[in-house]
């Protein structure tokens, strides 16, 4: 090739997410003299590009601009003019065939960051020895999809050939940790290959030595998976950690494999049973199974065309992706253990680390750039050696990988110490802890269950009343304070949590703690010997108030032995297990031990009754208690035009109006500060709580009645149809908690759970008597996975973005909208219900009123039916159901306001 092209450098597609990042990272980096272009096929957005750079370094001369339609006999032209091209056109699918090709033809040095593999198998096939003959180095996949672990392979088998004399064997590279997302090209890359490519056409493009210029031998043994790892995704290496399937695993493994098959004939080869695999590293065995579990149930979604229309809408455009202001936090770290390939044991292994503290779309440019500085000024390196070719990042050896350091990528190699018994190989690069001194061993494992027996304590309480509504209103003889089992508990759960927030931001965290659990327990008794449906109520307030407690403490206690990148996956946890109340107080009391030193802890007595604001809790609790009585009165023993309900109304609005002037009033000390109130993240936690949790709750609420009364299940029976809808959001809080502290975000869950709770919702609008078990089955699944996706999102949000001194209130407004939503939803519920039903039963059942039915029950209306008219009653139940479940699709399709506000933060980034 010659060097007196015009060019010497010529970057295509330099208006798209990666193009813009590459050139900027060429103009700061690459040699004054260089002369290079940029091109694509809008001259303005060029141009603005251009103009962009200037401000950064005046002293050099910007590119020039070169139109290009992607054409061969403009491509050809271009690629004539210049000795290298870096391609960031994609999908390559669609539109880097020609790119490719005419670098191929013309001699011309060739770079590009793609990931896939059925297209670059199909151009190795046309045009690698049309390369050849050309002299025209061709590197494709050269970014963060395979540079790393292509070059993390090839520094453990230099290291195992120098050190211990030896080939390389089995080597598994894994992503130790990751903080970014992926842009809009990178989602158009995938769905096309989708579009375009059948199942078994990907499945086999993406074999492990499907681009190696040669295949292992024979003779060469196979080693097996277990099947723990193919059937549950159990895996354990040892310096690794548990390992989970990496999707970006298949295309790791061919790239690397190709880089074995070019170099086997070399004195760097890696060796004749070298055997590759990539991984991601994840938290504990329960982790690896629902992360395997739940890709296989998700990953067919996919291949459904709507979803993959879909999915764009809800992303970045092509071309577009995160802003420099949510990257420049980011960072990745890949690990690396390869086996020397030898007879005796234990195997002598070689670690690698790599890491970059930037963004991976920011390494891509620079590995794109230094590699570009390499065949531009290099000519020593194997790819140079070979003379032309579809080669890999690999080939360009020992002055790649000096480049890259000098860049700012940390790349280590040492010998594995068998002996070594430590978390971490890597000691001397391993940051000082600065974290607090978090407890840990069995301390912090029962203090973990403790909470999660009291939440689930206090959820089951919440919520296992529904499966007995029939049974209750049948036993008291009254349908009227049916919303008052709920709304009662909901009441005071969400009108003391501003109260509970300040309490353990005053006061000691364990005292206040044990005393909400006290509190709760005496509830339990007192609606365990209940005589009326008065008392009962009166047992759910006090339970209740005690649950307000317990839930604003288990996140207080949280936040004092974790680390904030590990509370989502035990959050999670929280909801799942079993319940033993008093054993937990006992854990609770000898194991927690309250924050050593607090800045409250200064205060006087007087002056943290003051920091409580009592004045602010007298005005919003009788307000909230207001709109409760006018919601369940309203439609069914008054009007709505009555006075009493009016004025039930109008308590509530002017209480509230004065709670909300007092707190403007008190600024900082208020017991909600308006800059809590105004933090976007905290609104859109707060709307998408309230909607998600309102939305199961009228599903859950209204379900047992369906199983009992129209479908003529016993209670126990209908406890058993609820597993599904249990089931599902058990599945769904696990996989967002180890989705979030594995990939760092909340909001991609978050929307996910918006896009399935209405789709979940508007299913079950669907139910009759004669609907299938099946479709009971996974229609109610889905919803509770749709309304656990997102769950703890809205709290991960607040724990990342606020402050230490504002979290207990943030948290307090999230765990407020948990517990008002269901109060408040699941009255309007009631009244929609009871005027759906007297209005479809009034022909059919003489006299028959919503007030009637209040003060009845269910139970009084079967005794009054004939028998064959029941079947007429029991459709009239079943719509009036599926009309109140309209309730739940309209609160589904809301939460889309909360997912699409929350910030896009990682529990990863560092905070400021």
């Amino acid at each position: 090739m010659s060097s007196r092209r015009e060019y010497d450098l010529i970057l295509l597609g330099a208006t798209g997410y990666t193009g813009m990042l590459t050139t900027q990272y060429i103009f700061k980096s690459l040699p004054l003299d260089l002369k290079w272009a940029i091109a694509g096929r809008n001259k303005g957005k060029l141009e603005q590009l251009a103009r962009s750079l200037m401000p950064e370094n005046s002293s050099r001369q910007p590119p020039d601009i070169l139109v290009v339609n992607l054409n061969n006999k403009e491509l050809d032209g271009l690629a004539k003019r210049t000795r290298l091209v870096i391609s960031t056109v994609g999908p390559f699918l669609l539109y880097g065939s020609e790119t490719f090709a005419a670098c191929a033809r013309n001699g011309t040095h060739y770079l590009d960051c793609n990931g896939e593999i059925p297209w670059l198998k199909n151009m190795i096939h046309q045009y690698d020895k049309v390369a050849k003959e050309t002299g025209s180095i061709m590197i494709p996949c050269c970014g963060f999809d395979c540079v790393p672990s292509d070059l993390s392979t090839w520094l453990a088998a230099r290291y195992i050939r120098r050190h211990f004399n030896a080939q390389t064997g089995r080597v598994d590279v894994c992503i130790h940790g990751v903080q970014g997302g992926i842009s809009g090209g990178t989602l158009a890359s995938v769905l096309q290959a989708f579009e375009l490519h059948s199942l078994r056409h990907l499945y086999n493009a993406h074999a492990p030595y499907s681009l190696s210029p040669r295949q292992p031998s024979p003779t060469v043994p196979i080693k097996r998976t277990s099947i723990w790892t193919k059937v549950l995704g159990l895996l354990w290496i040892k310096r690794l950690g548990w390992m989970a399937y990496q999707p970006q695993g298949p295309v790791d493994r061919a790239i690397v494999h190709r880089s074995w098959g070019l170099l086997e004939s070399t004195t760097v080869a890696y060796g004749h049973n070298f055997d590759f695999h990539a991984w991601f590293k994840i938290w504990g065995p329960v982790a690896a199974i629902l992360w395997h579990l739940g890709g296989l149930m998700l990953a067919p979604l996919i291949l459904l065309r709507p979803v993959r229309k879909l999915l764009p809408k809800l992303w970045y455009e092509p071309g577009g992706g995160a802003g420099q202001g949510k990257i420049e936090n980011n960072w990745f770290e890949y690990r690396c253990v390869a086996e020397a390939d030898t007879p005796t044991k234990p195997k002598q292994k070689a670690l690698v680390r790599m890491r970059y503290e930037s963004d991976p779309y920011i390494f891509t440019a620079v590995a794109l750039g230094e590699a570009a500085r390499i065949l531009l000024w290099q000519n020593d390196t194997w790819a140079h050696k070979f003379g032309g070719g579809v080669l890999t990042s690999a080939t360009l050896g020992d002055h790649y990988v000096s480049r890259l350091r000098a860049a700012g990528v940390t790349m280590e190699v040492q010998a594995d110490d068998p002996v070594y018994k430590g978390k971490d190989p890597f000691i001397k690069s391993t940051p000082p802890d600065t974290e607090p001194n978090y407890p840990t061993g069995t301390k912090f494992w029962f203090t973990v269950i403790a909470l999660c027996v009291i939440l689930i304590l206090g959820g089951l309480d919440a919520n296992i009343v529904a499966t007995a509504v029939p049974s209750i209103t049948n036993h008291f003889h009254t349908l009227a304070d049916v919303g008052w089992y709920s709304s009662a508990f909901r009441l005071c759960t969400c009108a003391f949590q501003f109260g509970f927030a300040k309490l353990y931001t005053l006061f000691s965290i364990k005292i206040v703690f044990m005393t909400s659990n006290v509190i709760f327990l005496v509830g339990s008794v007192l609606c365990a010997t209940a005589a009326s449906s008065t008392m009962f109520i009166v047992g759910r307030a006090v339970t209740g108030l005690g649950f307000a407690g317990e839930l604003a403490g288990c996140f207080a206690v949280l936040a004092h032995i974790l680390p904030l990148n590990r509370r989502p996956v035990f959050a999670g946890l929280m909801a799942i297990n079993l319940p033993i109340g008093t054993v937990s107080l006992a854990v609770m009391f000898f194991l927690f031990s309250d924050p050593r030193t607090r800045q409250e802890d200064d205060l006087t007595l007087a002056q943290k009754i003051r920091e409580l604001d009592l004045v602010s809790n007298c005005l919003f609790i009788p307000s909230l208690t207001a709109l409760f009585i006018a919601l369940s009165w309203a439609g069914t023993k008054y009007p709505w035009s009555d006075g009493k309900v009016i004025g039930l109304f109008v308590v509530f609005a002017v209480l509230l109006t004065v709670f909300l002037i007092n707190q403007y009033r008190r600024g900082d000390s208020a017991a909600l500060p308006f800059r809590i109130i105004k933090n976007r993240n905290v609104i859109a936690g707060f709307i998408f709580t309230t909607c998600t949790n309102s939305m199961t709750n009228v599903l859950e609420w209204y379900l047992p009645t369906y199983y009992q009364v129209v479908r003529s299940r016993s209670p126990s029976e209908s406890g058993y149809l609820m597993i599904p809808i249990l089931a599902g959001m058990m599945l769904g809080l696990l996989l967002q908690g180890i989705g979030t502290t594995t990939f760092g975000y909340y909001a991609p869950f978050m929307v996910l759970g918006s896009v399935c709770m209405p789709i979940a919702a508007g299913l079950m609008t669907t139910y009759n008597p004669h609907t299938s078990l099946a479709q009971i089955i996974l229609y109610s699944g889905l919803a509770g996975f749709g309304g656990g996706i997102g769950f703890q999102g809205p709290q991960a949000a607040i724990q990342t973005t606020l402050s230490a001194a504002d979290l207990n209130l943030g948290i307090g407004v999230i765990l407020f909208g948990q517990s008002m939503g269901p109060a408040v939803f699941i009255a309007i519920a009631q009244v929609i219900f009871t005027n759906q039903l007297s209005s479809r039963l009034e022909g059919v059942v003489p006299g028959l009123t919503p007030a009637y039915i209040a003060e009845r029950g269910l139970g009084d209306i079967k005794n009054m039916v004939p028998m064959q008219q029941w079947d007429e009653v029991s459709r009239s139940i079943d719509r009036s159901l599926t009309r109140t479940w309209y309730l739940s699709v309209a609160l589904g399709c809301t939460t889309v306001v909360g997912s699409l506000l929350i910030e896009w933060r990682s529990v990863k980034q560092k905070q400021s």
